[in-house]
């Protein structure tokens, strides 16, 4: 017995329409591509507060803000860590200057690792004195103020 010959009838995509896509899909590679590369390299999430009084109190506990983030601070950036909770980085400005939450130690700045890499951060940060605030360390350059949970 043998089978006929049969004929593939289906339409395939015609060559510009391939083309198309592969544009787009290269297109969205090209721009979500870093984003997407950084948060699986950096393993990190970060949110921005005009206000202290933006930033949640309650309910996303890794964007809450340490007793040390005074209550003028403005323009604050939150990183937290996606695999580990307790890796916090925190920037911001104060035009009072003054931290809250208690006493404050000074101590060098290179006696104390950040939990990532700090490369978005002016080297200035790694240098000099800062202030071991519990378990926040904060170290302030040209103004804006830079702490992490040690």
């Amino acid at each position: 017995m043998t089978v006929p010959d049969v004929q593939d009838t289906r339409r395939r995509p015609s060559r510009p329409v391939l083309l198309l896509v592969a544009a787009v899909a290269a297109a969205l590679a090209v721009v979500a591509g870093p984003a997407l590369w950084g948060g699986l390299t950096d393993h990190r999430d970060s949110r921005h507060f005009d206000r202290r009084a933006d930033a949640p109190t309650s309910g996303d506990l890794a964007f809450v803000l340490p007793d040390v983030v005074p209550q003028d601070a403005r323009d604050i950036t939150v990183r937290a860590g996606t695999e580990d909770p307790d890796a916090k980085m925190y920037d911001w400005t104060s035009t009072s200057g003054v931290l809250d939450g208690g006493a404050c130690d000074e101590r060098e700045t290179s006696a104390v690792t950040a939990p990532f890499d700090g490369s978005q951060w002016p080297e200035q940060v790694a240098e000099g004195q800062g202030l071991a605030c519990g378990s926040v360390f904060v170290r302030e350059v040209s103004g804006r103020f830079y702490a992490w949970i040690v």
